[in-house]
């Protein structure tokens, strides 16, 4: 488990969303704690569907993914998993 906290505009958001995309591409899965609160937790979860959404619609994966919020703010817990077989 690693612990990233920085402060606002060093780039953590857009580490999740490349993260996000390597573990599908790459057929892995990817558990994440986030401290996303309000609109922008919404929008990271967005962002990181449309990011998934695309690499399949491109052939950059075969098998569509998802990401799913698992509990709501003030601490919110998303997951990367496969799509159900």
């Amino acid at each position: 488990m690693e612990i990233l906290n920085a402060p606002t505009g060093t780039g953590k958001s857009v580490l999740v969303r490349v993260m996000a995309a390597w573990f599908a591409a790459t057929d892995r899965r990817i558990a994440s704690l986030a401290g996303y609160q309000g609109v922008s937790g919404h929008d990271m979860d967005w962002n990181v569907r449309e990011d998934l959404d695309h690499l399949h619609r491109s052939g950059s994966i075969k098998q569509k993914r998802t990401y799913a919020h698992l509990m709501s703010s003030p601490g919110c817990t998303t997951a990367l998993s496969n799509s159900p077989r």
